[in-house]
């Protein structure tokens, strides 16, 4: 018994232009069948049987699989199925197979297990002469004869059953279809009189007849989805509203820019700042003793930060560095003023020492500390790296970490990849920490927000290395909804970025217009119109205009503004 794997395909296509070779999740479906069939064990050859050219280049790309001309007479609608398929199976014989692998291309989600396993299935069974997939369908099913209509798969009685409780009806998907093909020139069907029917889970079943249906596959599989596990997991993830928490890490990141050398008050004042702007944690430095020629908050001392004064605001953490620090430096937590203690891994070599990593984070809980394992580089984790992550923390540290920390160092996320490590990292809770090298790091940690991250980071005014962090001011919206922070943070901006607050301050005022939808002219006239206005008086008014668009119902995203407003609000 020789299979020979047949993939189908026809230039143009009638339903789905172009459907086979057309881009679909950064690659084509043509191209992504053939790397699928090249894994399967025990397959004779692999033929694409086309009269595509551009079909003819995708399968040249790979040296083991053969591309057969197949007759224009057999490419159009009025080709019948039957006639097709002979000719395939010909085709096979010709080229010294006995038995058909019929696949199309337009069943994307189907794994490489399940073409394993029905080629292991007829290797095996000599009951069934065909053995095919199917998709199980249990719904309602009525047919009307000569006008008359009646239920197809339950009797129309006063009970009607749950669709679940009906009997299946199964429908092929031609997904994969193995028959022997003498069997298939003499009968004209590659479904024998005793066929196997295999039955898929809803995406693997899914095909593409339509246009609506290409679409909706392509975004499943671009989100990164390959099995309706990871939907189901991702899906029940997301049933409550996102309460992800906000950590500041302006003192411990932004130090990177001077060395930790701040100035106490600075310090005391960016606490106080966050205060306002519904942050739940913030990372004061780091306690890193084993470095030296650092400034005091890159080795921070609970003496260092009682000395603060910081009064009630959001809870204190820290930040250390695997191979930089001892465990022995901190106390136990009811001691100290932190809360939080956050334990950076580098990739070293390649690797990450995360069995080094996970003995600190069990110390440290064990001293009562709420712990985080901070994962660097995590725009480079592979498959391999994920599968590490997750066994360490499902054998370890269930129950005693908050989250994995994945820090884009790097920055050059998008805000797709967020949501695939949501897909992939399963029910492991996760943190976000971004960097803006890209200019994506606003639009990665929203993403992670509305992902239901269980914490992301942020710096008031971006500080932080290289290109700095996502900002403070503008996360802080969507923690709290409402602007209610943006005088204190213009005392704030005034104080210490007096060489650029006019870039800070402006900046923050077209969010504000942004987030609400108002026309960007309306600071535009409030600049004009009064001159002489503090910052805080400028955004005292353009609150005010905020408000009265939504009081009026006012559709304040209109491509247009309304210089009278100005004058009539404030007269």
């Amino acid at each position: 018994m020789r299979v020979i794997a047949v993939i189908p395909t026809r230039k143009g296509s009638f339903r789905i232009k172009n459907k086979n070779t057309r881009p679909f999740s950064n690659s084509n479906l043509l191209k992504i069948t053939i790397q699928k069939l090249l894994k399967v064990k025990g397959l004779y050859k692999i033929i694409v049987s086309s009269n595509d050219e551009y079909a003819k280049e995708i399968c040249d790309e790979f040296k083991t699989v053969l591309f057969c001309q197949r007759d224009e007479k057999y490419c159009t609608n009025k080709s019948s199925a039957t006639e097709w398929n002979c000719e395939l199976a010909k085709t096979v014989l010709q080229n010294g197979g006995t038995h058909m692998l019929f696949t199309h291309c337009i069943c994307p989600f189907m794994n490489v297990s399940t073409y394993q396993l029905i080629l292991d299935l007829s290797l095996k069974d000599e009951i069934h002469d065909s053995f095919l997939t199917c998709s199980k369908l249990q719904k309602h099913v009525w047919t009307n004869t000569n006008g008359v209509w009646q239920s197809h798969n339950y009797k129309n009685e006063t009970f009607i059953p749950r669709s679940q409780d009906l009997s299946p009806i199964y429908v092929p998907t031609w997904g994969a279809v193995i028959c022997k093909c003498d069997t298939v020139v003499e009968t004209k069907s590659m479904i024998g009189t005793n066929p196997y029917f295999l039955s898929l889970n809803q995406l693997e079943s899914f095909d593409l007849d339509t246009n609506v249906d290409f679409l909706i596959a392509d975004t499943i599989a671009s989100i990164g989805f390959s099995d309706t596990s990871e939907i189901d997991k991702y899906m029940n993830g997301k049933v409550n509203a996102s309460t992800t928490q906000l950590l500041d890490c302006t003192i411990r990141d932004g130090g990177y820019t001077n060395n930790w050398e701040f100035d106490d008050e600075f310090v005391k004042d960016t606490y106080h700042l966050s205060s306002k702007m519904g942050v739940d944690y913030f990372e004061i430095g780091f306690r890193n003793n084993l470095c030296s020629n650092r400034g005091k908050y890159y080795n921070l001392s609970d003496d260092n930060i009682l000395q603060l004064q910081l009064d009630s605001g959001p809870k204190l953490a820290l930040m250390v560095t695997v191979g930089r620090f001892e465990t022995s430096n901190f106390v136990n937590r009811r001691d100290s003023p932190v809360h939080l203690v956050r334990v950076l891994i580098h990739r070293e070599n390649g690797t990450y020492n995360l069995k080094e990593a996970a003995n600190i984070c069990l110390e440290l809980y064990d001293k009562g500390y709420e712990v985080t394992l901070n994962i660097a580089n995590c725009e480079s984790l592979n498959e391999k790296d994920i599968q590490h992550i997750k066994e360490v923390y499902r054998t370890t540290l269930v129950g005693k970490l908050k989250c994995i920390y994945l820090a884009d160092t790097f920055g050059n996320c998008r805000p797709k990849q967020i949501t695939l490590f949501k897909i992939l990292f399963e029910e492991t809770p996760l943190g976000f920490h971004s960097h803006d090298n890209s200019n994506n790091s606003k639009a990665n940690t929203i993403q992670a927000m509305d992902e239901n991250y269980t914490a992301v980071d942020a710096c008031i005014t971006g500080l932080g290395k290289n290109c700095g962090n996502t900002k403070t001011e503008f996360i802080a919206y969507h923690k709290l909804h409402s602007f209610t922070y943006v005088s204190h943070y213009v005392e704030y901006v005034l104080k210490y970025y007096e060489d650029k607050y006019d870039n800070c301050l402006t900046s923050l005022a077209y969010y504000v217009s942004g987030t609400k939808c108002i026309h960007s002219d309306y600071i535009n006239f409030l600049k004009d119109e009064f001159k002489d206005d503090t910052w805080n008086m400028f955004f005292t008014k353009l609150l005010a205009v905020i408000d009265h668009l939504k009081t009026v119902g006012a559709k304040t995203s209109n491509s247009s503004s309304d210089r009278t407003l100005i004058k009539t609000l404030f007269k």
